[in-house]
């Protein structure tokens, strides 16, 4: 799973429930987790994904 909104990007695996954030616009973007940090993106990206998901299995 690979989620972006903003400067957010979200990277996960659907076998995993664990999941880091990255914020693109850090000078060294996927150094930093900030999942711990920023739980609201985490849920609204995980969200975005499950529903695309949902829709994509549809078609």
């Amino acid at each position: 799973m690979g989620r972006t909104r903003g400067d957010w990007k979200l990277i996960g695996n659907t076998q995993n429930p664990s999941v880091t954030l990255h914020n693109l616009a850090d000078a060294k973007p996927e150094v930093t987790n900030h999942a711990k940090d920023r739980l609201g993106v985490v849920v609204r990206l995980r969200t975005l994904h499950d529903e695309w998901a949902k829709d994509a299995a549809q078609k």
